[in-house]
């Protein structure tokens, strides 16, 4: 839920939220609604990219989203400073190729 407080937030820069940042759990609901659908989205964009590389010739959604999780966790430690930026790409390009190459 974290991510859809900072949309709250951003709606009140915007304009259109609550001065506080404070979102009504319908808010937080949406919000977390219009996230899944645009994960779903680039999930969808990245099988087509990455499928044609698998051995079985189609990724896993379970690998997708272990790849999104992985991506996200290691974009948060290079943006903290706890590792760096090339550490943090070529450990997510290793965790991609083996997840294609496990397909």
């Amino acid at each position: 839920m974290g991510d859809c407080r900072v949309l709250c937030r951003l709606r009140v820069v915007a304009g259109t939220g609550n001065p506080r940042g404070d979102c009504s759990v319908e808010q937080l609901a949406e919000l977390e609604t219009l996230k899944r659908q645009y994960e779903a989205i680039f999930l969808d964009k990245c099988s087509a990219a990455l499928s044609p590389f698998a051995p079985g010739g189609k990724v896993s959604r379970a690998g997708l989203r272990g790849m999104l999780g992985a991506a996200e966790a290691l974009s948060q430690a290079a943006a903290s400073g706890e590792l760096s930026r090339e550490e943090a790409q070529r450990e997510l390009l290793g965790m991609i190729l083996g997840m294609v190459g496990r397909q």
